[in-house]
């Protein structure tokens, strides 16, 4: 990272309350060993956006208050990720469900399926980041394994 890119790091935490730069930190931490760098996000909002140069993927966003995460690559996840997907299905009424027909997976659809108790199943394309609905210092084990599986993942499909 250059100095710029760390300095916006800095810049974020302070704006953090403590607990939030103690569930931020180590997240950041990871990421940036993984090679993804900051970007401050688009939006009147000061977020960071973490992209990996190389393998051309954003993995993750962070705002006050507001986590997103790709973990699509994981078959494996908790109920609250389960829940992070179903929101976002929910919130717009079915909007960014689907394949957006980019062309980017080929014949095998990368994203998450929610599955309803009445076994309706809904496509979400894994391109786009999830909202974790109150995201918090216990999350970072599962971030934390997730975040690695992900990478892992577009790391062999670069």
């Amino acid at each position: 990272m250059n100095t710029k890119q760390v300095q916006l790091i800095e810049d974020f935490l302070m704006n953090q309350d403590e607990s939030d730069r103690a569930f931020y930190r180590p997240i950041i931490d990871v990421l940036t060993r993984l090679g993804y760098t900051p970007k401050r996000t688009a939006s009147a909002i000061f977020g960071l956006d973490f992209r990996h140069p190389a393998l051309n993927q954003t993995i993750a966003k962070f705002y006050p208050h507001d986590f997103r995460l790709k973990y699509f690559a994981s078959p494996d996840y908790s109920e609250q990720f389960h829940t992070s997907v179903k929101n976002v299905i929910e919130e717009f009424h079915g909007k960014y469900t689907g394949c957006y027909g980019c062309g980017r997976c080929g014949d095998d659809l990368m994203g998450y399926t929610y599955v309803y108790k009445d076994g309706r199943k809904v496509f979400r394309c894994g391109r786009e980041l999830n909202t974790i609905p109150n995201a918090s210092i216990e999350d970072l084990d599962e971030i934390m394994r997730l975040i690695h599986v992900q990478h892992e993942f577009f790391q062999r499909v670069q």
